[in-house]
C-alpha cells in the first residue's frame, strides 16, 4: 500500500516503561508509517534520546516530510527537557527506509 499522503496520517500515539526507559511510539493507524523515541534516565539530570523512523508497513521507502516531521518533533521535546533543566544527548537518528521525495 505504502505511505499514506502526510496530511492524511492517522496517528495513534503508544507510551509504554521498561525499566528507566520511557518509549513513545507514533505509528498512522492507516498504513504504519512513524516514529518512535526511547529516553534513557543515565542519572538525576542527564537523558539520552533516541528517535527511530519507520516506513509504512511492508515499504523499504520513506517520506522526507515523514523524516523531517519526525526530527522536528523530537527536536522541539528536547528543547522543552533542556528548558526543565535536563542535559540531554540526541543520539543520531535511524531512518529505517530508503527516503524518497522533497
Amino acid at each position: 500500500m505504502g505511505e499514506c499522503a502526510f496530511r492524511n496520517h492517522d496517528w495513534n500515539p503508544m507510551t509504554r516503561h521498561e525499566g528507566p526507559v520511557q518509549f513513545a511510539d507514533f505509528k498512522c493507524m492507516t498504513c504504519g508509517a512513524g516514529h518512535g523515541v526511547a529516553i534513557a534516565q543515565m542519572d538525576t539530570r542527564r537523558l539520552l534520546v533516541a528517535l527511530t523512523v519507520f516506513p509504512a508497513s511492508g515499504s523499504t521507502t520513506i517520506s522526507r516530510a515523514m523524516i523531517r516531521f519526525a526530527v522536528a518533533a523530537t527536536e522541539a521535546n528536547i528543547a522543552d527537557m533542556k528548558r526543565d533543566g535536563f542535559e540531554v544527548e540526541f543520539a543520531p537518528p535511524e531512518i529505517l527506509g530508503t527516503p524518497i521525495g522533497d
